[in-house]
């Protein structure tokens, strides 16, 4: 609010750089998976309140081991099932190495889309990190 008030004008995104580390305010004792359910219904709560999007990023901590490239289901995706059925949108991000050439190309796995199709991966994309870009090799 304070924001929106400095700058005159309604906030419409609002991004959240890594909301794992958000601890909800409670009295009561619970594990890191309820935490992360209360801070993911709050932010969600929230974006729905003030008609906004709010963006955020969550690294799955999976106890078995998946290759990188397997990472294209809910269930595979996240360490708590509480951040994916909460959210609108669940995109993976799986980025492979070339180990001789440095290369790296990553895909997109959209895993979870409330308003369209979801099961679906765009990708290998050419990936530069260093230089801020990914793209197709066409562009």
């Amino acid at each position: 609010k304070q924001c929106e008030e400095r700058s005159g004008r309604k906030i419409d995104l609002v991004l959240v750089d890594y909301a794992d580390l958000l601890k909800p305010i409670s009295r009561m004792q619970i594990n890191r998976y309820e935490a992360a359910g209360l801070v993911y219904q709050a932010l969600s709560n929230w974006a729905k309140e003030d008609d906004i999007w709010i963006w955020t990023a969550s690294q799955a901590q999976r106890k078995h081991k998946l290759s990188k490239h397997e990472l294209r289901t809910i269930d595979e995706a996240a360490d708590s099932q509480e951040k994916v059925r909460i959210a609108d949108l669940a995109i993976t991000l799986n980025c492979k190495t070339d180990e001789f050439s440095g290369f790296k190309e990553c895909t997109y796995n959209i895993v979870k889309f409330r308003m369209g199709r979801s099961g679906v991966s765009v990708g290998p994309i050419p990936t530069e990190f260093e230089y801020g870009r990914m793209c197709p090799n066409e562009w």
